[in-house]
């Protein structure tokens, strides 16, 4: 990436060079299930060949996702060149990380997935109501059953991070070498704390929510009116609007709107190919970004957007102008915004 003009100092360290190759692509596990666009045999070959013709080759699933994970079993779909990723609840489900629920939620999820083995083994979240010596001693008996090849960790703060690798370190269990997390041109709170560590400890990062939950497609009016994922009677739209609900986030969807129409592109393709070529990701480290398009028409259109390559100068760095404009209102990720909402109202997950 050119270094021409200069970044606010917040954001002068995520500067990096252009990628030599494309990031990693991975496809969202939510957008598949016996109710959405894909269970239509057509649309479904259709996304198989898209992602053969673009090497795509992995599925991020979870057990939260049970229906999204026994579609992609029916549809064998791991046996079609896809490997699977997937998740024990861990704090989206308190309790749920004992030594023996690990290894059970794995083996049900493997079995509704039709596979034998998970390439990624997430924890989905940390969970405080088990300790975290009893999850860990599960995910190592897991490993040694041959269940999943990579550990991994989602939505939990830097300093958990480091306690789950030291523990798993200090007991020889398997460590942790992928994270997951929620990253995006205006979620850049990883790279404060967290990205370095994860280069530190040898970690992939593997970016989710690259739209924000959808924000970034929107206007302000659109979210205060409840469009989209953004319905406060919904749990999710509560979540997503203790994320976005702000007033500084609120005003820069229309900084947003004018960077793309400045750069000559859409909004979420805006987004996409920031988080693909212009953020702190690195295809060297096996970072990845993890695309949930709930159409056919969208993915096309958000794969072939990220093929185009890097953003101008230009667009960068007014987005990295908009990003020193709202960090001070940014929370780490989903999990983050949804604690804050069992303390605040009805958005538990």
């Amino acid at each position: 990436m050119s270094t021409a003009t200069a970044a606010p100092p917040a954001t002068d360290k995520t500067k990096t060079k252009t990628k030599r190759k494309r990031i990693e692509i991975i496809i969202g596990g939510p957008i598949l299930g016996p109710q959405s666009e894909y269970a239509t045999a057509s649309k479904l070959e259709a996304l198989v060949s898209l992602c053969q013709s673009h090497s795509i080759t992995a599925i991020d699933e979870a057990k939260i996702y049970a229906a999204s994970e026994a579609f992609v079993g029916a549809t064998r779909l791991g046996a079609q060149g896809f490997r699977i990723d997937t998740k024990t609840p861990g704090g989206w489900e308190p309790g749920s990380s004992t030594r023996a629920g690990v290894v059970s939620n794995l083996r049900s999820s493997l079995q509704r997935l039709g596979v034998e083995q998970a390439h990624v083994f997430y924890l989905h979240a940390p969970d405080a109501a088990v300790a975290l010596d009893e999850t860990l001693a599960g995910v190592n008996d897991a490993h040694q059953a041959g269940l999943f090849s990579r550990f991994g960790l989602s939505n939990f703060p830097p300093r958990e991070v480091e306690r789950v690798y030291e523990t798993a370190r200090a007991n020889g269990y398997v460590l942790p070498t992928v994270y997951q997390g929620c990253y995006s041109p205006v979620t850049r709170k990883p790279e404060d704390v967290l990205l370095p560590l994860l280069r530190r400890l040898g970690f992939s990062f593997y970016a989710y929510s690259p739209l924000a939950g959808g924000f970034l497609t929107k206007t302000k009016d659109q979210i205060l009116a409840g469009v989209g994922r953004f319905n406060p009677n919904d749990m999710y739209g509560a979540m997503y609007r203790q994320m976005f609900g702000k007033p500084n986030y609120l005003d820069s969807l229309a900084a947003w709107a004018e960077i793309a129409d400045q750069e000559g592109v859409s909004r979420a393709e805006l987004a996409y190919r920031w988080v693909a070529w212009s953020s702190a990701l690195n295809e060297e480290c096996g970072d990845a970004l993890i695309l949930g398009c709930s159409s056919l028409d969208q993915m096309t259109q958000a794969v072939c957007g990220i093929e185009k390559g890097p953003l101008s100068d230009q667009a960068q760095s007014a987005i990295d102008a908009l990003w020193a404009k709202v960090q001070h209102e940014a929370l780490m990720d989903n999990f983050e915004a949804a604690q804050l909402g069992r303390l605040d109202g009805p958005t538990a997950s």
